[in-house]
């Protein structure tokens, strides 16, 4: 995978994560949460942490020095990964999900939350895999999940559609 690949892969992952934060509006993240040198952030807002996130795309998407360019990449899948650690680890509560909403809405949307985050996690996967076989398994895996993802927003969107005729 050259550099412009990978600098597509993870800008798309940062662009995943920045929806899935959008989505945790009342978030905060505890102090601690990270390792000094992971983040140097110690806010308790999510936009802090993507703000950083998006710094260091920058850097290295500008980056000539190839050893340092390979350390900003690792950092970044790290930032990233963590990162979407701790969203998924959030309770749907958390997403304000109104009181209203039947059961099954708010199981599908945890199924949806899930799958997003196996995704985002093989993709960081498949951003750092080395060899044909490695990319070419998680390749397929993701062409499944992204299936699943697909069904159960189909789902979703039909409980939602549905709810006003209850």
């Amino acid at each position: 995978m050259n550099r412009q690949q990978l600098f597509l892969e993870i800008e798309k992952l940062q662009q995943r994560l920045t929806a899935q934060a959008a989505d945790l509006k009342h978030y905060k993240v505890k102090r601690g949460s990270f390792d000094r040198q992971l983040f140097t952030t110690r806010s308790s807002a999510p936009q802090d942490y993507l703000q950083e996130i998006s710094q260091h795309l920058t850097q290295f998407r500008d980056e000539k020095d190839v050893a340092r360019a390979g350390w900003l990449a690792e950092k970044l899948v790290n930032q990233i990964t963590a990162l979407q650690r701790q969203f998924a680890s959030q309770p749907a509560v958390v997403r304000a999900v109104p009181a209203v909403v039947p059961d099954a809405i708010a199981q599908h949307e945890e199924f949806a939350r899930r799958l997003q985050a196996m995704l985002d996690q093989r993709e960081a996967q498949l951003a750092q895999a080395d060899t044909l076989l490695q990319q070419q398994t998680l390749k397929r895996e993701l062409e499944a999940l992204e299936q699943r993802l697909k069904r159960c927003m189909q789902a979703l969107n039909q409980l939602k559609a549905d709810l006003p005729a209850r």
